[in-house]
């Protein structure tokens, strides 16, 4: 087995065009920009990513036989787990591009149904003009000097892991537990901007946010939401199950960050100064 490992600028509009047009006889295909590449669906089932130009299909076993020798394994983007890596003269040879698509997906399991998180839950407060409290955070792999964001699968936007505050919770308790609930990472919370740290009976000082903001979901509802920055020691992803696995998770590096147009600026501005605090150069 050989080994590609690619790192990259966006893919073309005209890549991921010309390998639907490729895969046009295949009912269901469709693709799904994010972050300036592309994941591929058959059907609900999420069967290839093309990253920087190239294509990757999900390994299977069946997916393996069929391409035999010319099997190749690559990594479509940091982070991301190995992936078949297809070749131009694959690419080109329109069958058996969709005999092993069509292989693949056939292989694939079918995608649970998302189960309700608290996140998917009503609103706290329900009444016009009421606020609910929401953290999120920013984690950074220090060794690799990435930070991690995560799309959003209701607004399609690049956010920050994060979700509700509630009733029973502080905001760095929330943010912890977001954390772990949406891509399975133990963190570490930066403390760096905390100026009190008194307890005794009855009382605790606890983490400040390095930033709030106040922004509307509806007209008439709002969310306060809490920022704080973190490290993790490992890059892995986990995603709640039933969750599709589509890619939704990218650990970037500050060049990432400053290229993309993807990224909202507030969002931007936030990585770069977790990066810049958390993994200096």
């Amino acid at each position: 087995m050989s080994y590609l490992k690619c790192f990259r600028m966006a893919t073309k509009v005209s890549t991921i065009e010309y390998i639907e047009d490729q895969l046009a006889l295949i009912p269901g295909i469709r693709s799904r920009k994010m972050f300036g590449e592309y994941a591929l669906y058959c059907g609900d089932k999420v069967v290839a990513l093309v990253c920087d130009d190239e294509l990757f299909v999900k390994i299977t076993e069946a997916g393996k036989a069929f391409v035999g020798e010319r099997y190749v394994e690559g990594i479509a983007y940091p982070g991301a787990r190995p992936s078949m890596h297809i070749d131009e003269d694959l690419i080109e040879d329109r069958e058996r591009l969709a005999e092993l698509i069509r292989i693949t997906a056939e292989s694939l399991p079918v995608p649970k149904p998302k189960r309700i998180r608290k996140n998917d839950m009503p609103h706290i407060h329900t009444k016009p003009g009421e606020i609910d409290r929401t953290a999120s955070v920013f984690i950074v792999h220090v060794p690799s000097r990435r930070v991690l964001l995560r799309l959003h699968e209701k607004h399609g936007i690049w956010l920050p892991p994060g979700g509700h505050i509630e009733n029973t919770q502080t905001a760095p308790e929330a943010a912890v537990a977001e954390a772990w609930e949406e891509v399975g990472l133990r963190i570490r919370l930066w403390d760096g901007n905390q100026r009190f740290m008194y307890q005794h009976e009855g009382y605790a000082d606890i983490l400040p946010p390095i930033g709030m903001n106040i922004h509307f979901i509806s007209p008439e509802h709002r969310h306060e939401d809490h920022v704080y920055f973190a490290t993790a020691e490992t890059t892995e992803i986990i995603e709640p199950e039933g969750r599709e696995k589509s890619g939704g998770c990218r650990w970037l590096t500050r060049e990432e960050i400053e290229c993309h147009e993807d990224l909202e600026e507030r969002v931007r501005q936030y990585a770069l100064e977790a990066l810049r605090i958390l993994a200096p150069l």
